[in-house]
């Protein structure tokens, strides 16, 4: 019987590594196939489809740069009309309103000092005033302060406004700037005296310029000239929206006239 075991277990030990390497071949055979399949057939196609797809791709982007390109340039010559009508409606929207700076517009917290020097700059469409003001510092406790009100907003005429003053003011202002600290009122107004040209230049900025083309819009046009271009009326004042001042408004229910807080009535143009 052991015999017979014996010779059982030599012929499945055989049989077992006939198996066994036929099973490695077989491996071999499959990876070699699979890397021919891989790196020889299918990874040149792949490769060349990537190609193929990058080059295409390329060419639509190109295309597109090109198109967006030829765009820009006909809007170049579209924007130069278009930002000078804008404008001319903006000079004619303008509000004139009382730019009046009182000698008690500006405060200091607590106790501390505070001195109207009056006007710097007193034209009809903008006022600036001096104040000399006692700030928290320990050495240079006296700041120069300048405000002022201008009758163009800040898309129109940008003038200097500043934070962190050390002052608080009542009403609406268009300038606001701490021009510079020392430790006396002396010593303020002896630089005051010496700086003061250079300080209103630096203050009133394009001003000249913009008052200038003001004036020249005003001689030029009226709003009648801009009829075509109204949406929006209010029939009391006369002030008006075009459609594309409009389009950045929210409109809920009805559009109310920023002066006069009336609604405005929408004109149908056609088109």
């Amino acid at each position: 019987m052991s015999e017979e075991l014996v010779r059982n277990y030599l012929e499945n030990n055989h049989q077992l590594k006939l198996i066994c390497n036929k099973q490695e071949e077989l491996r071999k055979q499959v990876l070699k196939q699979i890397r021919e399949l891989e790196y020889d057939i299918y990874q040149p196609r792949i490769r060349a489809l990537y190609d193929e797809r990058d080059a295409k791709i390329q060419e639509l982007r190109e295309k597109k740069d090109e198109k967006i390109s030829d765009g820009d340039k006909q809007i170049d010559t579209l924007l130069p009309v278009i930002s000078k009508v804008d404008r001319i409606i903006a000079f004619l929207k303008v509000k004139i309103v009382d730019l009046t700076i009182a000698d008690t517009a500006v405060n200091t917290y607590g106790d501390n000092y505070c001195e109207s020097l009056g006007y710097l700059f007193d034209d009809e469409y903008l006022k600036i005033k001096l104040f000399i003001a006692e700030n928290s510092k320990p050495k240079n406790k006296y700041s120069l302060i300048a405000i002022g009100r201008c009758t163009f907003n800040e898309h129109l005429c940008k003038l200097p406004y500043s934070y962190g003053l050390p002052t608080y003011e009542h009403g609406w202002y268009s300038l606001k700037q701490q021009i510079i600290d020392r430790p006396t009122i002396k010593e303020l107004k002896e630089y005051l005296q010496k700086w003061k040209t250079k300080i209103l230049s630096q203050l009133t900025g394009n001003f000249a310029e913009i008052k200038k083309e003001y004036e020249e819009v005003l001689q030029t046009y009226t709003s009648k000239d801009f009829e075509a271009l109204k949406q929006y009326v209010c029939k009391k004042c006369g002030f008006f929206y075009t459609s594309k001042e409009i389009s950045s408004i929210s409109i809920r229910n009805n559009v109310t006239c920023p002066n006069c807080r009336e609604n405005m009535v929408k004109i149908e143009t056609g088109r």
